[in-house]
């Protein structure tokens, strides 16, 4: 099989998620690829730590990308329980293919925040819809950015325990989730 830089991404990840960022090497995916390492620097000259952060845009673009599509419905509350029901989903469908150990796990959430995009992207992208819940009435005038860090940090664990449980649990806990929110930020007493 020709070595090409999806196959080297798609190793990578798979390799990320069973052995964890710290415990990951341009070895072990050159062996896992049956190919000599500089054919991975041929394709990544900045070798491991090119080929890790290749893999994390293209996941954190495919996730964005798909909570951005679900960011439709009818009300506000809709449209973020959309936006979560795709982040989950899109999460525990990479990690059905492979167990993710809570190490691991560990390690890509600690990367991801080095990181920063997935955060900032998500955070807009929240934002945005909460401003559109204030402009129409169904969100109470609140300090945005407070809540849009609380509502981060809660689907920020919801979705590693799906990621953990491979999607064992079921997505109605984001629909719940969403209706915490709601009925604390709704407006005019509404939830």
């Amino acid at each position: 099989m020709r070595l090409t830089r999806d196959r080297i991404l798609d190793e990578a990840l798979d390799l990320i998620l069973t052995d964890g960022l710290r415990r990951a090497s341009a070895t072990e995916l050159a062996r896992r690829l049956s190919v000599v390492k500089s054919g991975l620097y041929h394709h990544f000259p900045g070798g491991k730590s090119e080929i890790f952060d290749a893999v994390f845009e293209r996941e954190e673009t495919a996730l964005i990308e798909a909570m951005t599509r679900a960011s439709s419905g009818a009300s506000v509350q809709q449209k973020l329980a959309s936006v979560c029901r795709a982040k989950i989903s899109r999460i525990t469908e990479v990690t059905r293919r492979l167990p993710l150990r809570e190490e691991a796990a560990n390690d890509i959430e600690g990367y991801l925040l080095s990181r920063g995009r997935f955060q900032r992207l998500e955070k807009e992208l929240i934002g945005r819809l909460l401003e559109e819940g204030m402009s129409s009435g169904e969100v109470r005038a609140i300090p945005g950015d407070l809540v849009v860090a609380a509502f981060q940090g809660a689907l920020a664990r919801v979705s590693k325990a799906f990621a953990l449980n491979a999607g064992k649990r079921r997505l109605t806990v984001v629909d719940e989730l969403v209706e915490v929110l709601f009925r604390g930020i709704g407006g005019d007493g509404k939830p």
